[in-house]
């Protein structure tokens, strides 16, 4: 990163720090398994990447109104959950083909719907025990790693990169996996999740 670029990192920081100075993490409530709240922000996530919060939650809404159980979501045909979704959802297909992946292969993996698993993981198994996992983007893992399992990972997106692109922090074609690194070199430990929850709420008010 240039000087240039650094400064243009931490004047973007600052504004974000201005216009979202109350943010904070805000737990997915497992409603609908009480006993799996990592698997409940593990679903979230999947609804959040390339989405605003706004539908995330409101997808949410509409799996627990209609989902008895992890175990029936994973059992759920990909064009059931697009149904359950709603088809306009963005990226709806391909995010119920992830789903559908990721929950099946966490099954063969431990032999039930759970994430609990994750809290006996040293953080570097956590973040490759949930990057592995069929389907999961690198947004979905770094998210649940940074907010719930105190891991220095940075959730980034096509949107959250846009915010960078638009600040001139990172140019044009700038991958998400480089702008990802980049900020979990350059945000100090015990910064990145105040980071990105707001870089997260600026890209919920941008239009693609």
């Amino acid at each position: 990163m240039s000087v240039d670029q650094a400064a243009k990192l931490s004047t973007l920081l600052e504004r974000l720090g201005r216009d979202y100075p109350d943010i904070q993490a805000s737990p997915a409530v497992p409603s609908i398994d009480p006993d799996e709240p990592l698997l409940a922000e593990f679903v979230r996530s999947m609804m959040l990447w390339e989405c605003t919060q706004p539908k995330a939650a409101a997808a949410m809404k509409r799996l627990e109104s209609q989902i008895v159980d992890f175990n029936e979501l994973r059992v759920c045909i990909p064009r059931e959950l697009v149904r359950l979704i709603g088809e306009t959802y963005p990226r709806a297909g391909e995010r119920a083909e992830r789903l559908k992946a990721a929950l099946a292969d966490l099954y063969s993996r431990a032999h039930a719907v759970t994430l609990k698993h994750l809290s006996d993981m040293g953080k570097r198994e956590v973040k490759s025990y949930l990057e592995t996992l069929n389907g999961v983007p690198s947004f979905v893992a770094a998210r649940v790693a940074l907010l719930f399992l105190g891991n220095h990972s940075m959730p980034m997106d096509s949107r959250s990169l846009r915010v960078l692109i638009e600040a001139s922090v990172v140019p044009e074609g700038e991958t998400i996996e480089s702008a990802a690194s980049l900020l979990e070199r350059k945000i100090r430990e015990g910064e990145l999740a105040l980071a990105y929850l707001r870089l997260q709420a600026r890209s919920d008010e941008l239009k693609f």
